[in-house]
This record gives structure tokens, sequence and C-alpha cells, in this order.
């Protein structure tokens, strides 16, 4: 009879025997919080979300999205460079805008700019605001980083526990608070310095830090 091999998070571990969590994500907050923010040395977690945001991929992607945008507003006929767009299934638009858009195969990367897409009825209006955009790709890339270092955690010691709900708990967490902080003034100055990659590590850091601190209960 064979052992796990599975590699746990200690503290997580821990987190969760003081903090309880039901089926519908309810006390996920308190564990965000206690994950993002120890009372004694420096949070991995925190660290790991915010330089996920300035990873070359992600940063690449990002003026990806804001040149494909624009190109959007500039030219009313643009379909994202893809032959016979408009012919595609909904699905086969979304794979395939993920795909022009996303700099390398970074599978989170990508599964956010799909999922961002597969909620909104047309991706070519869509892509006309992209203030919108950017805002919804970090809420959902946040979300994403959120489920990648804790869910296996509390998938192992919640019963019943509901992936969804506390997906959607996560992120309207992270959104009330990028909301708060990344303001239209923000994305004015991203815009005329989009070229500049590392103003854009530089702000996204600055801005992920602000994110994070808001979800200290």
């Amino acid at each position: 009879m064979g052992t796990s091999t599975r590699r746990t998070n200690k503290r997580i571990n821990d987190i969760l025997k003081k903090n309880h969590i039901n089926s519908n994500g309810e006390g996920i907050n308190k564990i965000i919080s206690e994950a993002l923010f120890p009372k004694s040395g420096k949070s991995r977690l925190k660290n790991s979300i915010i330089n996920s945001t300035c990873t070359n991929s992600f940063i690449k992607t990002f003026k990806n999205i804001i040149n494909a945008s624009q190109s959007l507003n500039a030219d009313s006929n643009y379909d994202f460079n893809i032959a016979n767009f408009t012919s595609l299934s909904k699905i086969e638009q979304v794979e395939s805008v993920a795909d022009s858009l996303c700099f390398d195969e970074d599978p989170i990367i990508k599964q956010t700019v799909m999922n961002i897409l597969m909620n909104e009825n047309s991706p070519i209006e869509y892509f006309k605001n992209t203030y919108e955009i950017l805002k919804d790709l970090l809420a959902e890339y946040y979300t994403e980083q959120f489920e990648k270092i804790l869910f296996e955690e509390l998938a192992s010691n919640t019963i019943d526990m509901d992936d969804e709900e506390c997906m959607k708990k996560i992120k309207s967490q992270v959104t009330e608070e990028l909301n708060k902080t990344f303001t239209y003034s923000d994305y004015q100055i991203i815009i005329e310095k989009e070229e500049d990659e590392s103003f854009l590590k530089k702000i996204l850091r600055n801005k992920g830090n602000i994110i994070l601190r808001g979800l200290k209960i």
C-alpha cells in the first residue's frame, strides 16, 4: 500500500485548523487574510501573487490586450487577425483570441483570458473598453492565483466544498479592492507608457500590494 507524495502547505493547514469554512465558501475571507498577512515572517502567498503579475509572460499578454483593444477602437473591421473569426463558434472565438493574446503557454494566464471572454457575448464588443478589460483581467488572474495556491488544501480540509462558490467569494473581494485602487487615471498612465515594460511591472507591483492589503481583516 503506497503513501501519498502530495506536498502540503503546512502554514495553510495550520490556518485551516483554526478557521472553519463551510461548503458555500463562508469564512474564506478570514483564511485569505491570515495566509496573506502572517503574524511573523513574510508571506509567500502574497509575494507569489504579486510577482506573478510582473513576469514577462503576464506583461507581454497585458500589452497585447491593450494593443488589441486599441486596434478594435481604431478599426471597426478588426478581428484579432484571426481568419474567418465571425464564422467561428463562441468557444472557438474564445480559444483563438486567447491563443493570439497570450505571450506563451502559461496555462493560468491563458485560462484567465478565456474565463473573462466566456462571460461576454461578443469578444469584439467587449474589447472596445480597455479599462474594464484590464480590471477584469487582474481580478480573474488574482483569483486564479489564489485557487492554485489554496484550493488543494481547502478541498482536503473542507467537507463538500463548493469550488465555484469559493471562487466567487474570492473574486468578489478582489474586485471590490481593485475597483478602489485601479483608477481610470492609473489606466490612462498605463496607456501612455505601455511600451515601458519596467514601468508596467512597477505599477502592477504597487497596485498589487495595495489590493492585497485591502483583503486583510
